[in-house]
């Protein structure tokens, strides 16, 4: 009866994995990734349409609130930024920690409130970890 009642469960659980994959992908302007800092758009405007004015705001989680406001309404925010008539700004204090492992994979990790940490074969952001591979013995 136990194998029975965990077959289900797996059964379940995988078609909702599948059906979630086929699933076409929403766009949100609080998932929306901006482009690197570094970057110029050429057109910041183009295609936006104006919608009179607007504020937008986020938390950063450290005490740090981001506003903007426009008055010819564009306006647009994500995790860890606002932008306003294509200005963007960040959260003061976010940060990200970056590893090459030596297994040729790469680890990645971000934090808005400033809590990043790079080691030999792992990462920490906020307190969470991920490491290259298997644990290696000290």
């Amino acid at each position: 009866m136990k194998k029975l009642f965990a077959l289900a469960l797996i059964t379940i659980a995988c078609a909702t994995a599948l059906a979630l994959a086929a699933a076409p992908p929403t766009e949100s302007s609080d998932e929306a990734t901006p482009p690197p800092e570094a970057s110029v758009p050429i057109d910041p405007l183009a295609g936006a349409i104006e919608t009179g004015s607007c504020t937008v705001t986020f938390d950063c989680g450290d005490g740090n609130i981001l506003s903007c406001t426009s008055t010819s309404g564009f306006c647009s925010s994500g995790t860890g930024w606002v932008k306003c008539d294509g200005q963007y700004t960040w959260c003061p204090n976010r940060c990200t920690a970056n590893v090459d492992c030596e297994n040729g994979n790469s680890l990645y990790c971000s934090s808005l409130v400033g809590d990043c940490h790079e080691y030999y074969d792992a990462v920490e952001c906020d307190g969470q970890y991920e490491f290259c591979g298997p644990d290696i013995p000290y």
